[in-house]
């Protein structure tokens, strides 16, 4: 295949090749083209590489020139003229018209092809050269731009530097009640600052090159030992006394682009007034602690004065029922008084350890009745957690499992026969606590009843439940076990009331916050009452309880309505022979006043605990 060198347009005032410039162009592999000289503005459908005007006749070739670089479509097309006009006047014309080249006839076909040869490669360099320009003008104007876009960041990012040097200098200059310092490797100040330099009167640049072993003293050795652990890569906190003053000092490494620790950071803050705050506190607590241990004390040896007293007036009792009486109620007043014997001891005196206390109580028990109920012996297992309780659910648990041990001690067995005892106190899962007496003894009598035993014993384990949100369970397979679960989840409480008390009463719940009226109105009934209602203004309260007349009003005093609980509960109570039993959370004394002016049943504060509220409902019906 053979490729072009390029196209020629030949413009002749004639349509014959009488010079046969076509066939020497095709001949050296150009495209060529013959167009008669005044259809010259036909040519639409291709730009040459060179335009070549062959004047044969009297045609005006010069005027043809101008014409074509007068059209921007050939302004830049090499013109070359052939013409067998050869004076001086007639070349300077046509190079004056624009014409590149003038060749005369006749003409040697040779220099024709190397003439034109010429012409295109100068008009492909000159074309390659103008889109090289236009490429690189392209690029150096993306250049510019994107070194004005860089010049413009650069410019911002100085300018946010020295805004955060200027920030970071502020800063450094006003850290409160603190000392900030570089310091180098050789254990010089590289920089200083802080609002204590100012407070001590010190200009913090007097400092720079100092030795720290010149500025510290005797305290360098201690400071240098912990500046040491920095310099090998460790942050430290440490606290030191000087001039006067406590400091806690922070240390950081500051570690440079080789990876090499050649300086730390340390702030130094001024902490006098926290260790006297510190020192003044302990001393408080000190003085608290003697007094809580004093307190604790006195309340031990005035309940061991009572003991003792019990244990006179038991040795001059004749009736043995009597000494039985008597000495149940010395073994509760020990479990008390063992409780502040602990806490006399203990450095925290809000917990006790219920184990070690249970070892106790259960020794003491066991020397008060193990060697009086006959001859066989009784064996004591005890399986106990080592927790802590609070002081107030240690009482109630200490005389809770007093009560049982007791009981198991003087019921369980026979006069001549052995026997074991297993006491457990257990933390459960849910996080509450579970605590049992069991035994192997003749078990519960037939017509045992929790709920309605009037035995001291179980009025105190009642009580003490309810005291405690706890649940009871007693079963008597192979003797007697009593299980007492309290804390976490455990349940309803094992409330003594029956179902015949419960049925056919009712109570209305007047309370505007949504939850507390939910959860009232659950354990109304849990319990086995009938709910009449749940409103949330006072108004509602009157209309409702007109209507439907409730045995019982569960009223907060502060309602959001123009008649609060007081006013509401003074309109119900005029009404029908209706309980009130108030709620309060923060009230005033002279709400509250106002309040029993109306005479409710009972003022409750919030929040309400289960086992509380339901005693209350419980009592309030019992009085009826």
């Amino acid at each position: 295949m053979k490729i072009s060198r390029g196209s020629i347009i030949i413009i002749a005032d004639s349509e014959d090749d009488r010079s046969g410039l076509i066939e020497i162009l095709e001949r050296d592999g150009y495209s060529a083209r013959r167009y008669h000289g005044y259809r010259v503005a036909s040519i639409e459908d291709e730009i040459p590489d060179c335009i070549i005007i062959d004047n044969d006749n009297e045609t005006d070739c010069f005027g043809m020139c101008v014409s074509l670089k007068a059209d921007v479509r050939f302004i830049d097309i090499p013109v070359i003229l052939v013409s067998s006009k050869n004076t001086e006047d007639d070349i300077v014309n046509g190079f004056d018209a624009g014409a590149v080249d003038y060749i005369v006839k006749p003409f040697h076909e040779k220099e024709l092809i190397a003439r034109v040869n010429n012409h295109v490669a100068m008009n492909s360099i000159r074309k390659r050269l103008e889109d090289f320009a236009l490429e690189k003008t392209f690029e150096v104007t993306n250049i510019g731009k994107m070194l004005q876009v860089t010049i413009d960041e650069h410019k911002k990012i100085l300018k946010d530097l020295q805004d955060n040097e200027t920030l970071l200098l502020t800063i450094a200059l006003n850290i409160p009640n603190s000392y900030l310092a570089i310091v180098e490797k050789n254990y010089t100040i590289g920089f200083a600052s802080g609002q204590e330099f100012k407070k001590s009167g010190i200009d913090a640049w007097r400092l720079l090159g100092l030795p720290l072993e010149k500025l510290y003293g005797d305290k360098f050795v201690e400071l240098k030992s912990w500046y040491d652990k920095t310099f090998n890569g460790e942050e430290t906190g440490f606290e030191l006394f000087f001039n006067n003053e406590y400091q806690y000092y922070r240390t950081v490494p500051i570690v440079n682009g080789n990876g090499e620790i050649q300086r730390i950071l340390a702030v130094a803050e001024n902490i006098t007034e926290r260790k006297e705050a510190e020192l003044k506190i302990r001393e408080s607590l000190h003085e608290k602690e003697t007094l809580l241990r004093e307190i604790h004390h006195r309340v031990k040896n005035n309940l061991q004065i009572v003991s003792s007293l019990l244990n006179i007036q038991m040795q001059g009792a004749k009736s043995p029922e009597l000494v039985d009486i008597l000495k149940g109620i010395q073994g509760r007043i020990f479990s008390m008084a063992l409780v502040h014997e602990k806490l006399y001891h203990y450095k925290n005196f809000s917990r006790i350890n219920f184990r070690e206390y249970l070892v106790d109580l259960v020794a003491e028990v066991k020397s008060m009745y193990g060697d009086t109920q006959g001859s066989g012996k009784i064996f004591i297992n005890m399986n106990l957690d080592d927790e802590s309780l609070t002081i107030e659910k240690a009482i109630p648990c200490g005389l809770i499992m007093n009560e049982l041990v007791i009981n198991a001690f003087r019921h369980a067995f026979s006069d001549n026969n052995p026997g074991a005892i297993t006491v457990n106190f257990h933390k459960r899962p849910d996080g509450g606590f579970l605590m049992s007496v069991s035994d192997n003894g003749r078990g519960l009598p037939v017509d045992f009843s929790f709920s309605t035993s009037d035995s001291m014993g179980m009025i105190i384990l009642r009580e003490l439940a309810h005291q405690l949100n706890g649940n009871v369970r007693i079963s008597g397979n192979n003797g007697t076990c009593v299980e007492v679960i309290f804390g976490g989840d455990t349940g309803t409480v094992n409330v003594p009331v029956s179902k015949e008390l419960r049925s056919g009463k009712s109570i209305m719940i007047v309370e505007d916050e949504r939850i507390i009226s939910r959860m009232l109105s659950k354990i109304v009934e849990e319990e086995g009452y009938d709910l009449v209602d749940c409103v949330s203004s006072g108004r509602e309260a009157v209309s409702y309880a007109i209507e439907k007349k409730p045995d019982l009003v569960i009223m907060d005093i502060l309602l959001e309505d123009d008649i609060d609980g007081i006013e509401a509960a003074r309109i119900i109570s005029a009404d029908h022979d209706c309980r009130i039993i108030f709620l309060t959370g923060n009230s005033d004394p002279g709400t509250i006043n106002s309040a029993w002016d109306v005479k409710p049943y009972r003022i409750l504060t919030k929040p309400i605990q289960r086992y509380q509220l339901i005693e209350v409902i419980q009592s309030a019906f019992e009085a009826v």
